[in-house]
């Protein structure tokens, strides 16, 4: 079975916890994130590998998924041409062999214990989860967070949904009503509202498919990535730009029941994130196609803050293979 380093600015534990049994076995391959478990017939690096990476492997299949949208982080040249292949977000970056779509982000419901659930959920308690008798009507999640246009859009449009619907929607998140699991704020709510950081044409986040494995029907802020992902009326669309629109939709949505009448189509977009909107199956059907036989060698990645020695290999890479440096 091909063996598949997986390296990340996060905890890989998050990743391999969507795979059945925590094992990280996926199709037909095994994704682990110990280095040492080499050689590797591939590498995955995810939005960056903080303390370098150096094991045997086949050089030719190297893959950086980045993870952060276009408004918050840059992938520069110099650090994205260390990989054969780029799968991004940001239609900014070119690379000979780029794959533009959203990044497969790791689920964030389930991922420590809540009040709702009493623990951390595994593949198969996710899988297994059935959608509750619904006792609260709508929530939302946002941060504090003012950095990009579109935070501070996301704030002003909470405090537009609590002057409308009062004591109907609760408002959790980092500097406002803190979480110990997204479940509690998602799990016993028929409707929640999904507001992406950064609405870019691919980028597309957990913040949604969070809201479809707690049963939850989503109003959605975000790119036009979600419609290639989900079925037609599994969620609603909504702009935070023009906020009395936005509210008017929500207000008759949840008017006409939209949760239940929607609800054997929610079950649909749930299963798609488990079976394959889950990055383990996106990266085992990834490698199906584009893994390539070769030699184990030693290989050296570097991380982001190594800029200076990042722009030297890079100069290098262009005078010895010009195709690989675009």
């Amino acid at each position: 079975m091909p063996r598949i380093l997986l390296v990340a600015s996060f905890p890989v534990d998050q990743f391999l916890r969507q795979t059945p049994e925590g094992g990280g076995v996926w199709g037909d391959f095994h994704f682990t994130g110990d280095p040492h478990r080499g050689p590797f017939d591939a590498v995955v690096v995810y939005d960056d590998c903080p303390g370098g990476v150096e094991c045997e492997a086949i050089g030719r299949n190297t893959l950086l998924i980045t993870g952060e949208p276009p408004s918050l982080r840059r992938y520069r040249r110099p650090f994205t041409s260390q990989f054969e292949h780029v799968w991004t977000s940001h239609r900014s970056i070119r690379h000979p062999q780029v794959r533009y779509g959203h990044e497969g982000q790791p689920w964030h419901y389930g991922l420590y214990p809540s009040q709702v659930h009493g623990r951390q959920m595994t593949f198969s308690d996710l899988a297994s989860l059935r959608a509750p008798q619904k006792t609260k009507l709508c929530s939302v999640i946002c941060s504090s967070k003012t950095t990009t246009e579109d935070h501070r859009q996301r704030l002003e449009f909470v405090r537009r949904l609590q002057r409308e619907f009062g004591e109907q929607i609760d408002v959790f998140g980092r500097g406002i009503r803190p979480l110990k699991d997204k479940s509690d704020a998602i799990y016993l709510y028929k409707y929640h509202v999904v507001m992406e950081n950064d609405h870019s044409p691919f980028y597309m986040t957990e913040k949604l498919t969070d809201a479809f494995l707690g049963w939850s029907y989503p109003f959605y802020f975000g790119g036009r990535e979600a419609e290639f992902c989900f079925p037609p009326g599994s969620y609603t669309a909504i702009d935070i730009y023009r906020p009395e629109v936005a509210i008017g939709i929500i207000r008759d949505a949840m008017a006409q029941g939209t949760y239940e009448r929607q609800f054997p189509i929610l079950g649909q977009a749930r299963s798609k994130v488990l079976q394959e909107l889950n990055l383990m199956a996106m990266l085992a059907e990834f490698w199906q196609n584009a893994w390539q036989p070769g030699d184990y060698r030693p290989i050296r990645l570097l991380p982001k803050r190594r800029s200076a020695a990042l722009a030297w290999r890079h100069v290098q890479r262009s005078v010895t293979r010009p195709g690989r440096a675009a």
